[in-house]
């Protein structure tokens, strides 16, 4: 709220008209936690704005001039279009295995260029191959279109049209709350029971009643583990925006077409 505050007295002091970003419009401006993005004609205000406020800014990290690269929250552009490469941190888990597939089958139909031989060295490493719909997470399957998927036989539909399939799920480690106590599995952290705590988490909806004045809150994990789930959809092949399943091909700019064919590409080839 501050950043975004601190963005539109930029515009205002400039006399500068100021889009709001939305669901069809870009808009001219945009923040996202630390991300700040701005007109170059904006930049030098907003850098001024922050440090009398306060804050420090990264400059090394941050782009007015340098040419035609520009890097936010994860997307690096030269002159608009999208360079990122594809980082391998890990590849520990099925779930390392399963991400790195589908972040380098979106690469390879980003820049047109094929990955059969990559692609096709790591899937034989997965022990489980599971096919999910391309707005699913990242990590709960390796995305593919469903014409691939009814080749393999591999779905079936529920009573009400839906498709049923098999998905990589995280298992949510939990504390679980009593009246007045805490209580947390053997071997993990103990927690102190504070009312105030609970109270703020009960407003943000975190908490789950189990009945009988019991509650359960999620922790957060440094390690995830995974477990495999059933999971339906009413709409495998997404070809327009709708609300909580957004393809990731279609915010990366890739159409449906081309994203299939690569992926059969890279799967089959």
């Amino acid at each position: 709220m501050l950043f975004s505050c601190i963005v539109q007295a930029a515009h205002r002091s400039l006399g500068i008209p100021q889009y709001n970003p939305g669901k069809s419009f870009t808009g001219n401006w945009g923040v996202f936690g630390d991300d700040i993005v701005v007109r170059k004609s904006v930049y030098g205000a907003v850098i001024r704005l922050l440090t009398i406020c306060g804050f420090t800014v990264n400059v090394e990290k941050s782009f007015s001039s340098n040419g035609g690269f520009r890097e936010s929250c994860g997307y690096d552009a030269f002159f608009g279009k999208d360079v990122r490469g594809v980082y391998i941190k890990t590849l520990q888990t099925q779930q390392d295995f399963t991400y790195v597939i589908n972040l380098l089958n979106l690469w390879s139909a980003a820049h047109w260029v094929p990955l059969p031989s990559l692609v096709g060295f790591l899937t034989k490493r997965l022990k489980k191959v599971l096919y999910v719909p391309p707005w699913e997470n990242v990590d709960a399957g390796i995305h593919v279109p469903l014409s691939l998927v009814r080749r393999r036989n591999l779905l079936r539909s529920n009573k009400v049209g839906s498709i049923v399939y098999l998905r990589y799920t995280p298992i949510v480690s939990r504390i679980f709350i009593r009246d007045d106590r805490v209580r947390v599995k053997a071997g993990e952290k103990q927690r102190i029971y504070n009312p105030y705590g609970l109270w703020l988490a009960f407003l943000r909806g975190d908490v789950k009643g189990l009945g009988k004045s019991s509650w359960a809150i999620s922790v957060r994990q440094n390690q995830k583990s995974f477990g495999v789930q059933r999971a339906l959809a009413p709409n495998w092949d997404v070809s327009t925006r709708w609300v909580g399943a957004v393809p990731h091909y279609l915010e990366r700019g890739i159409s449906a077409n081309v994203w299939e064919t690569f992926v059969e590409l890279n799967l089959l080839g």
